[in-house]
């Protein structure tokens, strides 16, 4: 199993934890998904949770998506932890747009835990997410194409929020001498 994470300090806990309890298989590696995924097709299956997706239409989600699609050589299994309120629209339309990426790239949805998680964010205290499990059709998946960056503005905008596009690339992890 690895771990992709833009934070230093998610990738060093991951590595000390797998250290301390001797799991020999866990690694983790710092990356960045607006870049070119590093290993393609390695993985069997992948979890992301993502960038909900509020301001931007659910683009941050199809991001991280594809990234996991990649991972699996669009062969495969993944799970992605989305947004899922009755009671708000925008949560509604990014699992529909999510679907429908997901469809796009020969991808459906398999299993469906609605309503899984609870957050208590400042401007929504109520907000609930979902488990959204998707497979692929067989026969259907994109031939693997070299993973690119994602540099289009329009996928950019509002990345990680209202007026939130990516400034930082990694967050680094200041070493202790404790």
């Amino acid at each position: 199993m690895t771990v992709f994470d833009f934070d230093e300090r998610v990738v060093e806990a991951v590595m000390r934890f797998a250290d301390k309890e001797r799991i020999e298989h866990l690694d983790a590696k710092l990356y960045n998904c607006l870049d070119a995924f590093p290993s393609p097709a390695k993985y069997d299956c992948f979890y992301t949770n993502p960038p909900w997706g509020a301001s931007n239409a659910g683009e941050s989600v199809k991001v991280f998506t594809q990234r996991g699609m990649e991972a699996i050589g669009w062969q495969g299994e993944g799970l992605v932890v989305i947004a899922d309120d009755n009671q708000l629209a925008w949560p509604q339309q990014v699992l529909a747009r999510s679907q429908l990426f997901a469809l796009e790239n020969g991808f459906f949805v398999s299993k469906f835990q609605p309503k899984m998680h609870l957050y208590h964010l400042d401007d929504e205290p109520d907000l609930k997410s979902c488990n959204m499990f998707f497979r692929s059709v067989p026969g259907m998946n994109p031939p693997l194409a070299a993973s690119e960056a994602i540099t289009d503005p329009d996928r950019l905008q509002n990345f990680y929020g209202k007026s939130k596009e990516p400034r930082v690339h990694y967050v680094r992890e200041k070493k202790r001498l404790d």
